[in-house]
């Protein structure tokens, strides 16, 4: 009988921590706004990226589109260029970004991460 019971409490906790990592996988999933059920996420606090005197002087203008992700507290994350425009406005537009709050994505109204994408546009005035 012994025996049995400590099998059985092994098996229990064995079982526990399946289920915990189960559940760890389901929170680290990264959905994409149309997957079923995903409310996209909103932006609450952006700011602009500064534009480099040399840009500026060289006259370059145009957009940066970056790909991340938005963690369930809604800051950014894994953040890459995916078209640049100029070494020092990718940085500085990467930079802007990992600044932004935004509220998360959700599923059955529960925060989770998401990808997102968006374009920086530099422009003279």
């Amino acid at each position: 009988m012994m025996f049995i019971y400590k099998h059985t409490i092994a098996t229990v906790i064995l079982l526990a921590s399946v289920a915990a990592g189960l559940q760890a996988q389901q929170d680290d999933k990264v959905y994409r706004v149309g997957d079923p059920g995903v409310v996209a996420p909103r932006l609450k606090q952006s700011v602009q990226p500064h534009y480099t005197d040399e840009a500026q002087a060289q006259a370059i203008m145009g957009t940066v589109i970056i790909a991340f992700e938005i963690d369930k507290d809604g800051k950014t994350r894994n953040a890459k260029v995916v078209q640049g425009l100029d070494a020092s406005l990718d940085k500085n537009a990467l930079a802007a970004l990992t600044t932004w709050l935004f509220e998360p994505a959700t599923l059955d109204g529960k925060p989770v991460a998401c990808t997102a994408k968006t374009e920086i546009r530099f422009a003279l005035q």
